[in-house]
């Protein structure tokens, strides 16, 4: 079999909660596993999610933006996403004018 996933997943029995629609809406879940990488959550069947949504597991003061990768029932994979630096200015190609 080959392994999907660039590191090995911790199991655990977190609680945590997913954030999303800027903060507007939120759903708590249980983390199952856990890695540097992703993890492993579990949801209630009737919750829809959407593709990126921000993580919070208090136990471990841990907070990542995710992308939901896989969803099974209850259950969902979700990868983190890199963060973007904070200050950085992004240059435009040419300046735009008012019309």
């Amino acid at each position: 079999m080959i392994a999907r996933r660039g590191a090995n997943r911790s199991p655990t029995f977190f609680g945590g909660t997913l954030r999303f629609y800027r903060g507007n809406w939120s759903v708590d879940c249980t983390v199952r596993n856990l890695s540097p990488e992703g993890a492993m959550i579990a949801v209630s069947d009737a919750v829809p999610l959407p593709t990126e949504a921000d993580l919070s597991i208090p136990h471990l003061a841990l907070h990542k933006r995710a992308r939901i990768v896989w969803r099974r029932d209850r259950l969902a994979g979700i990868r983190y996403l890199p963060i973007a630096p904070r200050g950085v200015v992004v240059p435009f190609d040419r300046p735009r004018r008012a019309r």
